[in-house]
C-alpha cells in the first residue's frame, strides 16, 4: 500500500539496520492494527444494531432493562474485534490467534461501571455507550504504549513486538467481511441473553418422554444414559420460543437444548460465559442458560421451579 511504499522510500528506513527495519515494519503494523480496531468497533456495533432489535422483537417483546449486565454487550463487540488480525487475512471460525485473544483480554478491557445494565427497550443506547467506551479504551491503550519506556514489560512497545506477531502485511477488511465471520455466533449470543433476561433455563432428567417431538425438548444419550432436555421459563415449557429458534433461526435443538447442559457440567455446574466469545458458532458456551436437574428426592410436593431453586438456580 502507499503507506508501506512511503516508508520504504524514507531515508531513515533505508539507512537502518536489518533488525531496525523489522522493528519499523512491526511498529507500523501495530499502529495500523490499532486503527483497524477502531473501525472494527464501529462495524461490530452496526451488526449488533441490525441483529439485536430483531431478536428482542422475536423473543422478548416487553423487555426489562435492569437484568442484563453491560459486560454482555462488551463481549459481543470483543467478538468482532477478535477476528481482526495483527497482520494478514481476517480470522475465520476456530482460527483466532492466541496472541490476539491475549492482547484483547489484557490491553483492551473497557471499564464497566457497577450496576450498569443493558437497556433492552432501546438497545441502541447501550450499544452506543459500549462503542464510546471501547474507542476510549483503544485510545488509552495506544497512549500508554507510546508514553511507556520501550522496555517496559507491561506497556512498552517491545513487549508487543516480541515474537514477531506484527511482522507481515496488513490487510484491509470491510463490515461485510466481519459480518460473514461473526453473524451466527452473534445471533446465538443475542438469543441466549434475551432468554436469560426472562430467567429461562434448561430442565434435564433421565429418560425420554418427547413423544410429540416438541421443539422445546431434545433427547440424547450421554455416557450411556438417555437424557431429556427441555426449555422452560418458570413452570412452563416454552414450545413457542423453541419453535422460533428452530424454524426462523435454523438453530439445532442440540445446540440450544443440550449445549447449555454440556457447558454447565464442564464449568462446575455454573453458568459460564467466555471472556471472548468464540467465532465458531458450534463452539460450546455461546448459547448458555442455567441448567436444572430433576431430583426424585425433592420433587414430590414441589413445582419444577421450586425444585430448581433448591439447586440454587435463579429461575
Amino acid at each position: 500500500d502507499w503507506t508501506s511504499f512511503a516508508m520504504l522510500a524514507n531515508p531513515v528506513y533505508q539507512s537502518a539496520s536489518l533488525d531496525a527495519r523489522y522493528a519499523l515494519v512491526a511498529i507500523q503494523n501495530y499502529n495500523s492494527y490499532m486503527n483497524s480496531l477502531n473501525s472494527a468497533v464501529n462495524f461490530a456495533a452496526s451488526i449488533m444494531s441490525l441483529e439485536m432489535p430483531a431478536v428482542i422483537a422475536d423473543f422478548w417483546p416487553t423487555p426489562v432493562d435492569d437484568v442484563t449486565p453491560m459486560k454482555d454487550v462488551y463481549s459481543m463487540i470483543t467478538l468482532g474485534l477478535s477476528v481482526v488480525p495483527f497482520t494478514g487475512a481476517m480470522a475465520k471460525a476456530a482460527a483466532v490467534p492466541k496472541a490476539v485473544v491475549s492482547f484483547l483480554s489484557g490491553q483492551l478491557k473497557p471499564p464497566v461501571p457497577p450496576n450498569l445494565f443493558v437497556k433492552w427497550s432501546d438497545v441502541g443506547v447501550s450499544i452506543s455507550s459500549a462503542v464510546k467506551d471501547y474507542h476510549a479504551a483503544i485510545a488509552n491503550s495506544l497512549k500508554d504504549t507510546l508514553n511507556a519506556e520501550i522496555q517496559d514489560a507491561t506497556s512498552g512497545i517491545n513487549s508487543l513486538l516480541v515474537g514477531g506477531e506484527f511482522l507481515g502485511v496488513a490487510q484491509n477488511f470491510t463490515q461485510a467481511d466481519m459480518q460473514a465471520n461473526i453473524i451466527e455466533s452473534m445471533k446465538l449470543r443475542s438469543i441466549a441473553l434475551a432468554l436469560q433476561g426472562q430467567k429461562a433455563f434448561i430442565y434435564r432428567g433421565e429418560g425420554c418422554f418427547n413423544s410429540n417431538n416438541d421443539a422445546s425438548k431434545f433427547c440424547a444419550t450421554v455416557n450411556g444414559v438417555e437424557m431429556q432436555y427441555e426449555l422452560r421459563i418458570g413452570d412452563e415449557e416454552r414450545v413457542d420460543i423453541a419453535q422460533i429458534i428452530v424454524d426462523k433461526y435454523g438453530i439445532s435443538k442440540e445446540t440450544f437444548l443440550q449445549g447449555p447442559s454440556t457447558c454447565f457440567d464442564e464449568h462446575k455446574v455454573q453458568l459460564f460465559t467466555p471472556d471472548i466469545l468464540p467465532v465458531n458458532p458450534g463452539a460450546p458456551c455461546i448459547f448458555n442458560l442455567p441448567v436444572c436437574t430433576f431430583n426424585a428426592e425433592t420433587f414430590p410436593g414441589r413445582t419444577i421451579q421450586e425444585n430448581c431453586r433448591l439447586q440454587d438456580i435463579d429461575v
